[in-house]
């Protein structure tokens, strides 16, 4: 990995961190458990409430933000 490539993913990370924080820091947040993986970890949906008293998923904010992804766990992705 080039150095260039190494910095921006140092960015992405740092971005993705600070989404997670606005979410869920200082704030109660609701714990859904789901299923296994593969490998035996649960797999959990967290939820936060926001101003408007409604449930935020926070899983999916995140994914929709572009900054992580989904994954099933069948196939490799490539960072562009």
């Amino acid at each position: 990995m080039s150095p260039e490539d190494k910095e921006l993913l140092a960015g992405k990370y740092k971005e993705s961190e600070n989404l997670m924080n606005s979410l869920i820091k200082d704030k109660p947040i609701k714990i859904k458990c789901g299923t296994l993986d593969l490998y035996g970890r649960i797999l959990a949906h967290i939820y936060v409430l926001g101003q408007d008293g409604e449930e935020i998923h926070v899983n999916q904010r995140m994914i929709d933000s572009k900054l992580v992804f989904e994954y099933s766990g069948k196939t490799k992705f490539s960072i562009d």
